[in-house]
């Protein structure tokens, strides 16, 4: 078998971008934004309510701090739509009410999904560190209007 044969080149495969590790002085903010825990709720779960909203943060894969910043947003929107259910389903709401604290819900909602399609938007465009827009170069004298 001659050497040319031999030589076998694997497909490189795509390396994950790593995660945007949030920072405390990113989720204070957050969880100020959040909607505040029952009164009467265990020790135990308001320990560990700063590590469960870090995991869904994280769950949006952020790349960097404007995409944290916006999953921080996306998942904000979502505790308080909770909460407005929450309300508007209790029985001592009016049907009006509950109606209009519905409609808050769903219009929470909506804000949150909508900014779920531009983070994910922002992640699809995002440029990885040393990706195909950062290696092509910049050739200023073509671009230049005479």
């Amino acid at each position: 078998m001659s050497l040319a044969k031999a030589k076998i080149t694997h497909p490189v495969t795509p390396v994950a971008p790593p995660t945007y590790r949030l920072g405390d002085e990113q989720l204070d903010p957050v969880l100020a934004d959040l909607p505040s825990m029952m009164a009467d709720a265990p020790l135990a779960w308001q320990r560990t309510r700063p590590r469960w909203i870090r995991k869904e943060i994280a769950a949006f894969h952020p790349a960097d701090a404007l995409q944290a910043g916006l999953a921080g947003q996306i998942v904000v929107l979502r505790h308080l739509a909770v909460r407005t259910l929450g309300v508007a389903d209790l029985g001592g709401n009016a049907p009006a009410p509950a109606r209009r604290l519905g409609r808050a819900a769903a219009a929470t909602m909506r804000e949150g999904e909508r900014l779920e399609c531009a983070l994910r938007r922002l992640q699809k465009t995002a440029v990885p560190p040393g990706g195909a827009r950062a290696t092509e170069g910049c050739d200023l004298p073509a671009g230049a209007v005479a």
